[in-house]
């Protein structure tokens, strides 16, 4: 598989291989881009990156055209649902009605095409619970994704949420103790912040919202040579608001007293 992340201004190519339960990632390398990605404006620049990932890709040699992407945050919106007790055959059923969804989750309702996945997270017959993570976006949305990879001669068979998979990441990088803990993750990309928090049977992301001055500001800190001061401490201070107000949510959201935040 061969795997593909967009990043602002430049995108990452990785050769990924399952053999005897073993996962080998060969990172081919990065190349740049030769303006700034956009994900809300994919159609414009998909030409232009099918190109790239298509050069790319030929000379460092890789010959399997499977693949799969990583999808920036904000183009999926992701719930956690707590729904009555369901065998998985019944829920499966259920969720090929998109009523079924709307019903639960109002936002789905806004959609003029949605397309819906989800996974099951708990499933107790003692405690009548089904709690599920579910993600949706527009049908069309998605389909330029699939379009990027197609137009770089690729098969589409992976589309990855990026929260999801820097969960997956930490959970494989941390100790099984830890894994019975709380867990979470700050993600700071080019146009949002958020939390990313996980625990046994369940799974939230929780944007913070801070001013687009402020955003724009965390974008582009790492260029900044000196934070200190009374203006960085202001910014600083605005952010850490947010946070908590954001971590007291997230101790309500996880049954959690305390988590460890990467």
């Amino acid at each position: 598989l061969v795997a593909v992340k967009l990043h602002s201004n430049a995108v990452t190519l990785a050769e990924v291989r399952h053999k005897s339960n073993v996962i080998n990632i060969d990172q081919l390398g990065s190349v740049g881009l030769p303006r700034r990605f956009d994900p809300q404006n994919l159609a414009r620049q998909q030409d232009m990156i099918g190109e790239i990932i298509r050069t790319f890709r030929d000379q460092s040699g890789v010959t399997n055209r499977d693949a799969g992407i990583v999808l920036p945050g904000g183009i999926v919106s992701l719930r956690q649902l707590n729904l009555p007790y369901m065998t998985a055959a019944e829920l499966a059923k259920e969720a090929e009605d998109i009523t079924f969804w709307t019903e639960i989750e109002p936002d789905i309702g806004k959609l003029e095409d949605p397309q819906i996945s989800y996974a099951t997270l708990a499933s107790s017959e003692n405690d009548d619970l089904t709690r599920v993570v579910v993600g949706f976006a527009e049908r069309a949305s998605m389909t330029q994704w699939s379009d990027l990879l197609l137009n770089a001669h690729l098969n589409p068979v992976f589309l990855e949420l990026e929260s999801v998979a820097l969960a997956n990441y930490l959970y494989a990088s941390i100790s099984p103790e830890e894994r019975q803990q709380s867990q979470a993750i700050m993600h700071v990309s080019g146009d949002r912040i958020e939390l990313i928090a996980f625990a046994a049977q369940r799974f939230h992301v929780l944007k913070l919202e801070i001013s687009e001055f402020d955003q724009v500001l965390l974008s582009e800190i790492e260029d900044v040579s000196d934070t200190t001061g009374e203006f960085w401490d202001e910014v600083g201070g605005r952010i850490a608001n947010t946070m908590k107000q954001a971590v007291m949510l997230l101790h309500e959201e996880l049954s959690s007293s305390q988590f460890k935040i990467h």
